[in-house]
């Protein structure tokens, strides 16, 4: 993605109050607990979104807001309630990401008005000459600055992606972690799958090279594994909620919804700092 010519702001600038402070673990982070990974449009699961008190922050990809905006002509504030927390990423499929530069994303955010927004997503792989490894790491970096800047006097604030897995990666991440004067980062865990091992390895590297003081990890929801996970980890999304729910079965019910929040943000909140402890508890790209 490239960011063209600088968009123009639009009348959602001003449609949200700026850091709505939902209840959490902490008011010091932007995000914290329990993060639900939503499919657009879905509409039982929108109707259990919409219902469920408990379901507090959600998250959907560009692709998604990219269908709500220009197909069905709704906004963050129309499609959730007021007291929702919404969260937009480009961490999905790199399809998604072709044909999509700077600019239109932009115009995107802007239009939809998330609280929160992880942009310009470049993906990093094993298979790539470090080299590419670095490029793809500085235009990740590059694309969040420009979009934070470009999102200034709007309600949507940027969070700052952890990229890579090696320590000069990390370090790579690091002027943009300063510049945009944040200690909060996200990690995208969803293609370890079961390789708690690495993730274990990876996550050790980046509080070492980073020092963040909170980190929104996305894939990962098993209690089993967020017991063990370090303390800076304070905030995971993704999709197991439908399971948990019973959203995928039978229909969704807020009480088993609320009971296994509750048991996750426990984990969370405890924070326990055992590195070492990692078993291999095999957990799904939905967390």
């Amino acid at each position: 993605m490239s960011s063209g010519e600088a968009a123009t702001g639009t009348s959602s600038d001003a449609a949200k109050p700026l850091g709505k402070g939902k209840p959490g673990i902490s008011r010091e982070y932007p995000v914290t607990g329990v993060v639900n990974r939503v499919k657009v449009p879905n509409v039982n699961e929108r109707d259990a979104v919409l219902s469920d008190p408990s379901i507090e922050t959600v998250m959907l990809s560009i692709d998604s807001v990219r269908r709500l905006v220009h197909y069905h002509e709704e906004t963050a504030g129309t499609y959730f309630r007021d007291d929702q927390t919404v969260i937009t990423t480009t961490t999905t499929h790199d399809d998604t990401l072709r044909g999509l530069d700077w600019t239109a994303e932009l115009d995107l955010v802007r239009r939809f008005g998330p609280d929160y927004h992880i942009p310009t997503e470049y993906s990093v792989y094993q298979t790539m000459p470090r080299s590419q490894q670095a490029e793809a790491i500085d235009d990740c970096m590059e694309g969040t600055e420009w979009m934070a800047n470009m999102l200034t006097n709007h309600s949507t604030e940027v969070l700052v992606q952890a990229k890579g897995w090696l320590p000069w990666q990390f370090k790579r991440c690091l002027p943009t972690m300063r510049r945009l004067d944040t200690d909060f980062l996200v990690f995208y865990a969803t293609g370890y799958k079961n390789r708690v091992y690495e993730l274990k390895d990876d996550l050790s590297a980046l509080v070492s090279e980073m020092r963040p003081s909170g980190i929104l990890l996305i894939g990962k929801q098993s209690s089993r594994f967020l017991s063990k996970a370090i303390p800076e980890v304070v905030s995971a999304a993704g999709g197991r909620w439908r399971w948990e729910s019973g959203l995928v079965g039978e229909g969704h019910d807020p009480k088993a919804h609320s009971n296994w929040k509750s048991r996750i943000e426990k984990e969370l909140s405890c924070g326990q700092a055992i590195l070492d402890s990692y078993d291999s508890t095999e957990v799904n790209e939905d967390g």
